[in-house]
């Protein structure tokens, strides 16, 4: 069950007893918090008493924080009932933190480093404060049902347990990293965690609590949604999808314009593709030349072959099935596929669909295609895998069957990209003439 425990925290002063013989300051305003990124948070929490400051005035934002004096914070926030016998067990915990390390086991909010060792002198790393969080969010079963990847520049480096609690606070907005220059976010995940990181997540969650969790449950709706879908679709034995793209992307020596059209059936039993439309490009020469072509295409696909008509030769030249040729949306080949897209699609209900809408980079965009390439790769015009991509996608609320999908491509392909889906279950069979089976 979900808990609510963080919106509770009204008043408690938290970090009072938090360090042994060291006495602290309750004013709201610290000699050494100007510079600090997290100043209205300390700030906030000071004066809403849950944050003090040492007896000299100081904050010291940029100390670090040990697990024990976390352990202490977290406890009180959370106005957990102190119990010392239920953190006997560590061996390594000093005992004014005993009795809110044990509130916090008896919550089940940590069980410590190993049987005998809690950690308590080991500096909380920003990875672990996640992993905390989470828990206190009441949200470690989702966190770990998700399982999702973080998109931190430095997420192999964190430690395989805390990943999927890392990946969570991430997409909900919880932990946002430092900038690198190219735009990309790091976490630092084994550094220790200084007392300002410590302010702003504990601010978060204090005062944003419901906002989270509201992410959290739209993800949830999402994902159910696509897992009752992805149902539908796996128990139809045949459908037809039509394919259309326009986009207008750079070429040389000018602009180059792609259209594509095509009409794809899809037999389950046995397992045949049958794809025919034709793509159309044309240039806009600098020198002011156009040109300008029209391709017929035709594909097979069965039996584990490709069989694909050469328009120039009028025969069919084969290759192996590797799912990348035909667009072929599918959300059945893994369940971490369709969690990954759940976590960055929302749902909305319009009349008798739902509707999806997000926006997806180009690992995101292959797991939507199946694993194919978000955009195929030899289309002229076309940037190859576009950097994120614009997604709408309609499913039909009574069957759960998808209606279509809708990719606005970005700036450097300017166009769309769309499937829509009909014709199901009453797709005639598809005849393979023998030419282009023994091609």
């Amino acid at each position: 069950m979900k808990s609510f425990k963080l919106l509770t925290i009204m008043a408690a002063s938290l970090v009072a007893s938090t360090m042994t013989s060291v006495a602290f300051a309750s004013a709201a305003t610290f000699s050494d918090t100007g510079n600090s990124y997290a100043l209205s948070e300390i700030q906030t929490l000071s004066n809403a008493g849950i944050l003090s400051g040492y007896k000299d005035g100081t904050f010291r934002p940029n100390h670090p924080m040990t697990r024990e004096e976390f352990a202490v914070v977290l406890a009180k926030s959370l106005k957990l009932t102190p119990d010392a016998s239920a953190s006997s067990q560590f061996t390594d915990v000093d005992g004014w933190a005993r009795p809110y390390v044990g509130a916090l086991v008896n919550d089940k909010l940590t069980s410590g480093i190993s049987a005998t060792q809690f950690g308590a002198q080991h500096l909380i790393s920003r990875e672990q404060l996640a992993v905390f969080f989470i828990r206190a969010l009441g949200e470690e079963n989702f966190a770990r049902q998700m399982s999702l990847s973080p998109t931190f520049s430095d997420a192999k480096t964190i430690d395989e347990y805390a990943v999927p609690y890392v990946a969570i606070a991430q997409k909900i907005g919880l932990l946002k990293g430092s900038a690198n220059s190219d735009g990309s976010f790091q976490l630092n995940p084994a550094q220790s965690a200084d007392r300002q990181a410590v302010a702003r997540l504990a601010y978060e969650v204090y005062a944003n609590a419901g906002s989270y969790q509201s992410r959290v449950d739209t993800m949830a709706k999402t994902l159910d949604i696509l897992n009752k879908s992805n149902a539908a679709m796996e128990a139809e034995h045949s459908f037809q999808m039509n394919v259309a793209l326009h986009a207008t992307g750079n070429g040389s020596p000018g602009q180059i314009h792609t259209q594509l059209a095509l009409e794809i059936d899809y037999t389950k039993q046995p397992a045949i593709i049958h794809a025919k439309g034709n793509v159309s490009i044309s240039a806009d020469g600098n020198s002011g030349a156009n040109a300008q072509g029209t391709i017929p295409l035709e594909v097979y696909e069965v039996n584990g072959t490709v069989h694909i008509l050469n328009p120039f030769t009028n025969t069919w030249d084969k290759q192996s099935a590797d799912g990348s040729l035909i667009p072929l949306p599918n959300f059945t080949q893994h369940q971490s596929e369709i969690n990954m897209l759940a976590a960055d699609l929302r749902a909305t209900k319009t009349g008798d669909s739902y509707v999806l809408t997000g926006t997806l980079d180009d690992h995101e965009m292959n797991a939507l295609m199946g694993g194919n390439d978000a955009i195929p790769q030899n289309v002229p015009g076309l940037h190859a895998t576009p950097s994120t991509t614009n997604v709408t996608i309609v499913i039909d609320k009574h069957t759960n069957l998808l209606n279509s999908m809708t990719l606005e491509l970005p700036p450097e392909a300017n166009g769309s990209f769309a499937i829509t889906w009909s014709n199901y279950n009453n797709v005639a069979p598809i005849q393979v003439p023998q030419d282009v089976l023994h091609s």
